[in-house]
């Protein structure tokens, strides 16, 4: 789950976002309506870079439920990292604990879009 986790975010440095898309969950992907929806939401939000990711510690879960489909995985892995953030000036390091699931004999990374204020 680490080297799945930091091969996300390199591929979201890099502004791969296409590739980066596959590496959702599918209940990740139908959330965002459509690639292209993915793909212009992270243009949107680079303005703050992710700068790399340092795993610190995996933890192996049975039976998570993900809090934003509602989903129960069996196998999912639960990790604490800390991302570098900046945007050129400077630079800060964000703890988050994060969490990826089983599918298709490997890891899938849960990116949801951000919920926004209908008017």
């Amino acid at each position: 789950p680490a080297f799945s986790e930091a091969v996300f975010v390199e591929l979201m440095r890099a502004r791969q976002y296409r590739r980066a898309y596959a590496l959702l969950s599918p209940e990740c992907q139908q959330s965002w309506g459509s690639l292209q929806a993915f793909i212009d939401a992270q243009r949107i939000g680079a303005l703050v870079q992710l700068c790399g990711v340092r795993v610190n510690e995996v933890r192996q879960l049975d039976n998570w439920r993900d809090p934003d489909s509602g989903m129960i995985h069996e196998h999912a892995a639960e990790l604490d990292v800390q991302y570098e953030m900046g945007d050129g000036t400077r630079s800060v390091s964000v703890a988050r604990t994060v969490h990826l699931v089983a599918f298709g004999g490997g890891w899938r990374s849960l990116c949801y879009p951000t919920a926004t204020a209908s008017g």
